[in-house]
């Protein structure tokens, strides 16, 4: 098992952020499940947020909210896009919010 785990800081190191990848949300098992738990929770005691990258399917999603992870993405939400793209992505999902209120 491969486990790779990112801490990326801007020049002050304020705003540390980190990031589980892929690689551990890939495998479906207790001790995956374990890690990033902790890896969460340490995080959380540090007063960092935690960004789970690679989110491919809702069991992926579920874990992770129930673990309290701050920030996801991944194919589950959408494929890359371009700035392009995006705007139009954006404004289509606005639309949507503005007929269910």
């Amino acid at each position: 098992m491969l486990i790779k785990i990112l801490i990326e800081t801007d020049m002050s190191s304020k705003n540390l952020e980190i990031k589980i990848t892929e690689s551990l949300l890939m495998e479906d098992r207790v001790d995956t499940i374990a890690i990033s738990a902790s890896i969460i929770a340490l995080a959380h005691t540090l007063n960092k947020k935690v960004i789970a990258e690679g989110i491919e399917t809702i069991e992926q999603l579920s874990m992770l909210r129930t673990k309290k992870c701050d920030i996801g993405q991944g194919y589950y939400f959408n494929k890359p896009l371009t700035a392009e793209e995006f705007k139009s992505y954006l404004a289509e999902k606005s639309t949507f919010l503005k007929i269910l209120n």
